[in-house]
């Protein structure tokens, strides 16, 4: 069954999916989070789903991946990386001191990244 989008165009009723096929997705996945198209097909077939729908579900596991485990390094932010990283100093040293100040201050480290 389609139903009519708010822009006027068709669109395919949700696809539920069992939870044995999801397991099966779910360990292809472990293996391989980005089969190529004649993987995605394969797949389809085993699992007698619609290869449009074995590719979404990849594609929407992909972003899942992504806000559960955010990427480390590779120059990419981490979620623990997305604000000041403050370390707090005991110096007099007016070379480390800011103006006016003596005594303990929080010295701030920016991301290097941004």
């Amino acid at each position: 069954m389609e139903k009519i989008a708010a822009s006027g165009r068709k669109r395919k009723k949700r696809t539920s999916i069992e939870v044995s096929i999801k397991q099966s997705l779910e360990l292809h996945f472990a293996r391989n989070p980005k089969p190529a198209a004649q993987d995605i097909t394969q797949l389809a077939d085993q699992l007698q789903l619609e290869k449009e729908v074995v590719r979404v579900w990849f594609c929407n596991r992909r972003q899942k991946e992504k806000r559960v485990t955010p990427p480390l390094g590779n120059g990419t932010a981490s979620a623990s990386n997305h604000h000041l990283h403050h370390h707090h100093t005991n110096s007099s040293s007016p070379s480390s001191t800011p103006t006016g100040t003596t005594g303990d201050y929080y010295e701030y480290h920016y991301p290097t990244h941004l």
